[in-house]
């Protein structure tokens, strides 16, 4: 073998591309030929797994008995991945495994396929949506020798991720403790999965076997676990966790966790937390419901000698009960968070929690919300926002509402946001509310782009009831205000009206003008934005962003997807045209730019050169030719 097929590094890469193409046969073929690349193979094929079901396939011949159950469709899994090459048990059932959970055509285990020392390589590359399902249950008692194939695989597990499909549309004998496969992989687990460092949670409330019990989790646990987020729906107290005071002792490395915050929230649980909180010293990152929270946990948050990440939600009342979070309104200095995540039904919870309190370190706010607030109501937040964090420390900030309600909200003004303006070395600034009746003009945007002359990402919802309402005020110069401005600028999202756009100076043969220019904008959006003329437009885009790369004009917003495309029929067609016209006037630019001053002989008359007239007459051409070329938005 060549020597260069010696270097670990670059079979890595190439081994890791394969699998990114979802190329897992090849890679396990691969993991065949020959000893060099079967550790590498092996360990990219086994780093992240989403079912448990391909290490009970590599349990010993004769140790499993699988048989056939039939579901009805109502309680049929809503989706399941199978196992394909097999070894073991696997080869048992050899085509029947396959053949009954390929929702393609099937990939059934083949006796050939085995690692270097004859072992079959189980794959999980398998999915369903039947309503059948394999009963697995144990036919003997599991022996020591039993466990060494299947530690051989589970010691390369990196990342589990479980879900509702952990079991792969396997239902195991879980009533007989004779018979039941999760409880020996329970037993076995403090030697199963000593390098998992990533582990995911996300199984329904109403999951009925044992083996999916939340309080199963701690099989999973280890030294070498360094983030672990939690997403149960549990509403009962059977399902409440037991383990998350023992977290410091299990997992002594832990840096990221989340809580769910579907927990009932038992006096029980808020003791674990609050220990949890006080005793595990190396938490960096925590995502918790301000309902698992009382007074001694909220302190123990605040005093945490390592937490700089923060992300708290507040439960969805009918009326928020402000009575009852006393403790989080009292005085309080983070000292210590770097990025804070607030999550409630309306600013009015967040608003709450900002009195009162200083962050002096925080450098990213985020803050989310659903219904709508008033004008007022915005412009206090916004000044309680400049009062609680530091002017020169903060250089993020995300205002997003998720989901259009119906409802009308604010009809936002260009002085709502001057509370914000003393945060000068800001990078990103997004306000995404689809709710927002947002009447910006062009000195409105002028004074934001002065403020904020660092900003790298300045996103402004743009909707269609604006559009609609006529409250797009801003027009093409508010794109050079930015451009002048913010030097540094990169993504844009504001609402403008681009009818206004001179008319193309391609029209005629004219010197290059100078002017301002950003070379920094790669990313426009232009979604509910009028325009009158698609190559007016395009000249001036080409002329003032040289180096735009993609116009976002339609599909979907910054939020998802568009619910009034019917309505934007015209200024999505138009606005489409500028899409595709861009970058040839981008190209005629470049070459412009590239003259030198030397070349105009004549400089009253500012006679061109004889090349510009050359492209200035096939520009028609190269429009015939576009106008049949693709409509996609990417330039």
């Amino acid at each position: 073998m060549h020597r260069i097929f010696q270097i670990n590094e670059l079979l890595s890469t190439i081994f890791q591309s394969l699998h990114d193409d979802g190329l897992d046969r090849t890679l396990a073929t691969l993991a065949q030929v020959c000893r060099d690349f079967e550790p590498i193979a092996l360990g990219i094929l086994w780093r992240t797994q989403e079912s448990l079901v391909p290490l009970v396939f590599c349990l010993p011949d004769g140790t499993l008995e699988i048989l056939r159950v039939e579901l009805p469709s109502s309680v049929a899994p809503p989706g399941a991945e199978g196992v394909g090459n097999g070894g073991g048990a696997n080869q048992q059932v050899g085509q029947g495994v396959g053949a009954q959970f390929a929702a393609a055509p099937p990939v059934a285990a083949q006796p050939q396929d085995g690692d270097g020392d004859g072992n079959a390589i189980p794959i999980n590359i398998l999915q369903t949506t039947t309503s059948r399902q394999q009963q697995i249950v144990l036919k003997r008692a599991l022996t020591e020798d039993d466990w060494s194939r299947v530690m051989k695989y589970s010691s390369k597990i990196h990342v589990m991720k479980l879900s509702h499909t952990t079991w792969s549309g396997y239902v195991f004998g879980e009533d007989d403790p004779n018979t039941s496969v999760p409880l020996e992989f329970k037993n076995a687990a403090h030697k199963l999965f000593p390098n998992v460092q990533y582990l995911e949670w996300d199984y329904p409330f109403n999951s009925s076997p044992e083996e999916f019990s939340i309080n199963n989790l701690p099989m999973f646990f280890s030294p070498s676990l360094t983030q672990l987020f939690i997403e149960n729906a549990s509403e009962s107290d059977d399902q409440s966790p037991l383990f998350l005071s023992e977290l410091p002792t299990t997992c002594p490395r832990l840096t990221k966790l989340k809580l769910s915050e579907d927990w009932l929230p038992t006096p029980e649980l808020k003791d674990d937390i609050t220990k949890l909180f006080r005793e595990h010293h190396t938490l960096r990152a925590v995502w918790v419901c301000e309902e698992l929270l009382n007074a001694e946990s909220w302190q123990a948050i605040v005093n945490h000698p390592s937490i700089d990440s923060l992300h708290i939600s507040f439960a969805f009342p009918d009326e928020v009960n402000t009575d009852t979070l006393d403790w989080i309104s009292e005085s309080h200095t983070f000292s210590n968070l770097r990025t804070l995540a607030i999550e409630g039904r309306t600013l009015h919870e967040s608003l709450n929690f900002f009195k009162n309190k200083q962050f002096p370190e925080v450098c990213a706010l985020e803050v989310m919300y659903q219904d709508p607030p008033t004008e007022m109501g915005l412009e206090k937040f916004f000044n309680v926002i400049a009062e609680s964090f530091s002017h020169t420390t903060l250089s993020n900030i995300h205002i997003i509402s998720p989901r259009n309600s119906g409802l009308v909200g604010a009809n936002v003004q260009g002085v709502t946001f001057r509370p914000l303006f003393v945060f000068r070395e800001l990078l990103e600034a997004r306000f995404l509310d689809q709710n927002w009746m947002l009447s910006l003009d062009d000195a409105a945007f002028d004074a934001i782009a002065q403020a904020w002359p660092k900003v790298r990402y300045l996103h402004f919802a743009q909707t269609y009831r604006s559009m609609q309402n006529g409250l797009i005020k801003a027009t093409i110069q508010s794109l050079l205000s930015i451009a002048k401005h913010c030097p540094f600028i990169q993504s844009l999202s504001i609402p403008f009206d681009a009818s206004s756009a001179p008319k193309s100076r391609f029209d005629r043969d004219v010197v290059p003008r100078e002017g301002t220019q950003s070379d920094s904008l790669a990313i426009l959006f232009a979604r509910y934005c009028p325009i009158a003329n698609a190559q007016d437009v395009a000249s001036f885009l080409s002329d003032i962003f040289p180096n735009l790369r993609l116009i976002e004009y339609g599909q979907q917003t910054l939020l998802g997807p568009v619910d009034d495309e019917y309505l934007y029929e015209e200024e999505f067609s138009l606005w489409g045209s500028v899409a595709r016209w861009t970058p040839i006037y981008g190209a005629i630019r470049a070459q412009e730019r590239q003259w030198n001053r030397a070349h105009y002989v004549d400089a009253v008359t500012l006679e061109p050169p004889p090349r510009l007239r050359t492209i200035s007459e096939n520009l028609e051409a190269l429009h015939h030719f576009t106008a049949h070329s693709s409509t996609h938005s990417i330039i």
